[in-house]
């Protein structure tokens, strides 16, 4: 549509990491037509599942459906949610999306998810002026607004 001139919006194309990784996304800045609708510069990285299925991951823990705290988790991810990947890799990733000139949206609902993007960020050099977007963000302490914020 957009080689056709019939694109009737503006389209910011996210493409997921993966395809970053296999090579097979654009260069991070392709458009379809000058001054065209369509653009492409950024890469979607997520870092914790969904409240829902109870693996965003929290600080805190999962309540049980009647209100009280788990007291037996078969594991950590039972507990506490799911960060789906290490800090040091979601890390790597973000520098290697950086450096290839793709600005960053990571998907974070839980805070424990939020803070591990927040130490991600920092370990791969990602400043202000990169414009992240943290998409989600349901659960957030005031310590992780600060951060934001900064």
């Amino acid at each position: 549509m957009e080689e056709a001139g019939t694109l009737p919006l503006r389209v910011y194309l996210t493409v997921d990491y993966s395809d970053l990784a296999a090579g097979v996304a654009p260069p991070s800045g392709a458009t379809g037509r000058v001054g065209g609708l369509l653009k492409c510069d950024r890469v979607k990285l997520f870092s914790d599942g969904s409240l829902g299925a109870e693996t965003a991951a929290i600080r805190g823990k999962y309540n049980t459906e009647d209100g009280e705290e788990r007291t037996a988790p078969t594991s950590r991810e039972d507990e506490e949610g799911v960060l789906i990947q290490p800090a040091d890799e979601l890390a790597a990733k973000m520098a290697d999306a950086k450096r290839q000139g793709y600005r960053l949206e990571i998907h974070a609902i839980g805070d424990r998810a939020a803070a591990t993007v927040l130490d991600g960020l920092e370990a791969a050099g990602v400043s202000p002026v990169d414009r992240v977007v943290m998409t989600h963000c349901q659960l957030l302490g005031a310590d992780l607004i600060e951060r934001m914020a900064a």
